[in-house]
């Protein structure tokens, strides 16, 4: 094991070192790592290159600063692997119409309907027009708070050989 150079391990330990200092900069930011390619992607063979994104949101744009020098920061090598980062894309936060966001919450208040005022972080059309027109978003619910998932919910499959 110590003349391996394995590639995926160095990326768990990568994640586990960006999730400690992003987990100190603000409680109100949100991140994931929600793509990860591991070649050459073989059950037998020590992988010898992890590509993962990292996605993070909050609605101040000086806390999306703090996580860009995070990365900026981390290491170049870990664990004998070389470290490389790239910025794919990136936008810029979005405020909605105030006052369109006054008349939904007067609605749902004159419906009974429970609602709470939110950020959210989600690309969506609204926050290309915003510029051009009022703009407001009205998020329902999913079931149990799940979205974007499998209709089973959130799953992990974990596939066990035993070789003798």
């Amino acid at each position: 094991m110590v003349m391996r150079k394995d590639a995926l391990f160095a990326a768990c330990d990568m994640i586990a070192v960006i999730r400690e200092k992003l987990d100190r900069l603000d409680s109100g930011l949100v991140y994931t790592m929600g793509r990860m390619n591991l070649l050459p992607n073989i059950h037998t063979v020590i992988p010898n290159k992890v590509t993962f994104t990292l996605e993070a949101r909050h609605k101040d744009p000086d806390v999306i600063s703090q996580v860009v020098k995070v990365i900026h920061e981390l290491p170049k090598s870990l664990a004998g692997c070389t470290i490389e980062t790239r910025k794919l894309w990136s936008r810029d936060t979005v405020a909605f119409d105030e006052e369109l966001c006054a008349q939904l919450e007067k609605s749902a208040q004159s419906l009974g309907y429970p609602y709470k005022r939110m950020y959210s972080g989600a690309g969506h059309d609204a926050q290309y027009i915003a510029d051009y027109i009022p703009t407001a978003m009205i998020f329902v619910p999913s079931i149990k708070g799940k979205s974007h998932c499998e209709k089973s919910g959130r799953f992990m499959k974990i596939v066990q050989r035993v070789s003798m």
